[in-house]
């Protein structure tokens, strides 16, 4: 599948984790095979979707890897289900993905430049529709030995938090994180959709849209969790007062709002 003008002994493997999106599935997964450099291997871990994915991937995309969990295990379980099959795989860099992320064509040839020939670095594109870079588990490369020296992602967070957890981890052991300005990457991710605001007791509350119901459940437990796990205690200090009463306002905020 690796398109490249000299061959090479290093694996490149992508997996991309899907939930019922299987739209921006196919939207990602066609940049992924139009890579200037493609990657030797496409891991899909799939949900499980009820949309008909799985019939997608068996009639327009035969030569991918395609995994159907039993169970929703959410974003987090299936990175550290899609990274584990890749690693058991002899896979040198893994570069990994929600379904959301559209890469433009040169977005891992750029990255493996990057990265050269040093285990002991992580590296993450830039993002076209928004400023700064991508998430981590949203077009991030890792290493083979980065997986061996500090294990899997925690895929007890189900969703949110799981990518900020695994870099702190990373950095701790002594792993070297890059941003790579020139690798750029599309991601619909909820905080692009813009900001709100609302006047409540003459005073305007402003901020990102915020997601409702379980995923702002995951985003604060999680928080809670990352923070005490790394005993970060000003951070957690400030979640527990201002930083969690103020998200809370926010939510209440828009839950009465459309949402965009």
């Amino acid at each position: 599948m690796r398109k490249q003008k000299e061959k090479s002994s290093v694996k490149v493997c992508a997996v991309i984790v899907t939930y019922n999106r299987k739209e921006m599935l196919q939207k990602c997964l066609k940049a992924l095979l139009n890579q200037t450099v493609s990657p030797d291997e496409i891991i899909i871990i799939d949900g499980p979707s009820t949309d008909g994915t799985t019939q997608l991937i068996r009639e327009k995309f035969p030569e991918i890897t395609y995994v159907r969990l039993d169970e929703d295990v959410g974003g987090a379980g299936g990175f550290y289900e899609g990274m584990k099959l890749a690693y058991n795989k002899g896979c040198d860099w893994i570069w990994v993905m929600d379904d959301d992320v559209v890469p433009e064509r040169d977005v891992l040839e750029k990255l493996l430049l990057a990265v050269g020939n040093d285990q002991n670095l992580i590296a993450r594109p830039a993002l076209i529709d928004a400023p700064g870079f991508a998430p981590w588990f949203a077009g991030g490369i890792f290493s083979r030995t980065t997986i061996k020296r500090i294990g899997l992602p925690i895929r007890e967070l189900f969703i949110y938090g799981d990518d900020v957890e695994y870099i702190i981890r990373a950095e701790k052991a002594g792993v070297k994180i890059i941003d790579v300005k020139n690798a750029r990457v599309n991601h619909k991710d909820w905080r692009l959709r813009g900001r709100l605001s609302k006047k409540i007791l003459h005073k305007t509350i402003t901020g990102s849209i915020y997601p409702k119901g379980r995923k702002y459940y995951y985003i604060q437990r999680n928080q809670l969790y990352v923070n005490t796990l790394h005993r970060n205690w000003r951070a957690l200090f400030i979640l527990l007062t201002k930083g969690s009463a103020s998200s809370l306002v926010k939510y209440l905020c828009w839950a009465t709002q459309k949402r965009r």
